[in-house]
């Protein structure tokens, strides 16, 4: 029985760290997620080279890019525990989807015409942008960031659904 509440408060407070570090989990709504990528891309299209999903969590927004024919598909998550599960929910995929278990910060090159989707809380978007921007700078690339639920004050998207908003970093 003390084993049980010893995993059980790991698994607590695994997840109270990763708040610390970065957002907390909340899942990517099915529907928004349909939608969205609807009207936010086309399907098989020759420009999905790469998606990068920053605090991939469960791994379902990694699948729904893999089912648009993204053939490069990356996801960060900080909590082992998620890593796990996702990992475990596309293990059929691992030729395209590769998930690491690392702070997306810790990065050093973004690829060319990337997609960076991002649902975190709306302090941390623009620090998240300011990261991209600089990376990209770094690299001589241009990528795209989607960002779930919350929109940039100050930076107009070139292109938005209902719940997401994509932005051009140049």
């Amino acid at each position: 029985m003390a084993i049980v509440f010893i995993v059980l408060g790991l698994v607590i407070a695994v997840f109270l760290l990763t708040v610390v570090f970065g957002a907390p989990y909340v899942p990517s709504l099915r529907k928004d997620l349909d939608k969205s990528f609807d009207d936010l891309f086309v399907k098989n299209s020759k420009e999905n080279k790469v998606f990068i999903d920053l605090g991939s969590g469960d791994g379902k927004v990694l699948l729904k890019a893999r089912e648009f024919g993204f053939q490069d598909i990356r996801g960060y998550e900080i909590n082992p525990f998620l890593v796990l599960i996702s990992k475990y929910i596309t293990r059929h995929f691992r030729d395209t989807i590769k998930i690491y278990n690392n702070n997306f910060f810790n990065i050093k090159t973004i690829p060319d015409n990337a997609v960076i989707y991002v649902f975190s809380e709306s302090r941390d978007i623009e620090k998240i942008y300011n990261f991209c921007m600089k990376i990209a700078r770094k690299s001589g690339v241009e990528v795209k960031m989607v960002s779930y639920a919350f929109k940039m004050s100050n930076i107009r998207p070139i292109k938005n659904s209902k719940t997401h908003y994509i932005y051009e970093i140049k």
